[in-house]
């Protein structure tokens, strides 16, 4: 079917007509992903935990464990001990359970404003339009991997990229190189996929945090490539000690 420049036109000013209502009452939260991470403990996430948080929201895991200590910070989550005594179980504490229904209240808000300026055909259409976008496949996240070599020279350019994501071979690449609040994820090749030398956690942790104090807002522990260049043995003990760095940045976050 041919799609004319004005209804593709006509379908951005919708998005963006949509966008600012929905900003308008995200902004109550201070933001997209403070907002998400409020509706969804105010509803069938609460009493969750991280993981199941970030499964939800979108975000990573390192990136919503930041966005939990921002919201404890602010009085509005709480961490409690889940059910199986070592999980973290996150619920809303009475000043967030407030503010998740202010935001809510407003968004529901601006939405009807919005409706209540269209007739009975518009609506029509609008529903079907619904239909029609719901059936659309969801978008999937697209990520740049710059494996066994230097990617100092690139991430400048990288940043403007559009891709969610860029992957690094630190064993190749300064940190130095990482500009200072490089703005998307980063897929931090902190294990040697080409050595069967093993690395430590606790090195791979605090080299998470210095990235992370360079203003990395989103990172995750990755090899440096594939891992089919290690025998099997070794390839399952590194992603080992990417899981105990893992924790071991969980541990240091919930004792701050």
């Amino acid at each position: 079917m041919h799609t004319s420049p004005r209804e593709t036109n006509l379908l951005g000013a919708l998005g963006i007509v949509l966008s600012d209502a929905l900003d308008d009452a995200a902004e109550l939260a201070g933001g997209a992903s403070p907002a998400a991470a409020l509706v969804a403990l105010h509803g069938t996430s609460a009493g969750g935990s991280i993981d199941a948080l970030a499964r939800r929201i979108g975000l990573s895991h390192s990136g919503t464990v930041r966005l939990v200590d921002r919201l404890t910070r602010e009085g509005l989550v709480e961490r409690r001990r889940g059910g199986d005594q070592r999980s973290t179980a996150l619920v809303l504490t009475p000043q967030g359970r407030r503010a998740a229904r202010r935001m809510l209240s407003r968004r529901e808000a601006n939405l009807r404003s919005l409706a209540s300026l269209l007739t009975g055909d518009q609506r029509s259409a609008l529903a079907e339009l619904a239909d029609a976008l719901a059936s659309l496949p969801r978008p999937v996240p697209v990520h740049l991997r710059l494996v066994f070599g230097d990617a100092g020279g690139l991430l400048e350019g990288l940043a403007d990229l559009p891709v969610d994501g860029v992957g690094v071979d630190f064993y190749a690449t300064s940190l130095d190189a990482v500009p200072t609040d490089f703005p998307k994820q980063v897929l931090a090749g902190v294990v040697d996929a080409r050595s069967s030398a093993l690395e430590e956690p606790e090195d791979v942790a605090r080299f998470a945090e210095t990235l992370r104090g360079r203003g990395v807002a989103d990172i995750d522990l990755v090899p440096n490539g594939d891992l089919q260049f290690v025998p099997e043995a070794i390839a399952r003990r590194k992603l080992t000690v990417l899981g105990r760095a893992a924790a071991l940045i969980r541990e240091e976050a919930l004792a701050q």
